[in-house]
């Protein structure tokens, strides 16, 4: 009379067994909506702005004398930081 290996040694269970089940055991998560500065129709306000100022700030760098090396280093670093915070679309609304 052989029984399974589980009913002689009930606490020896599968990996996923208890994986899964210490996982019903968490509270649920609600989802709440993001912040109004996280929303994408600020990050398109935010897009404009901070382009208007990287050109100013270009323009002003324009009078001073100095080696342009990375002359269009703050504009990508802008559109990528603007991609992880609002998303691809006024990302690439900056670039354009």
């Amino acid at each position: 009379m052989q029984t399974g290996m589980n009913s002689q040694h009930p606490q020896r269970r599968g990996l996923l067994y208890r994986s899964v089940k210490h996982m019903s055991n968490l509270p649920q998560i609600s989802t709440m909506p993001p912040p109004w500065w996280r929303t994408s129709w600020f990050g398109y306000i935010a897009s404009v702005l901070i382009i208007g100022a990287l050109l100013l700030v270009d323009r002003i760098d324009q009078y001073f004398p100095s080696v342009p090396i990375f002359v269009g280093a703050p504009f990508v670093l802008i559109s990528i930081l603007m991609a992880l915070v609002w998303g691809i679309g006024p990302a690439l609304f900056a670039i354009v």
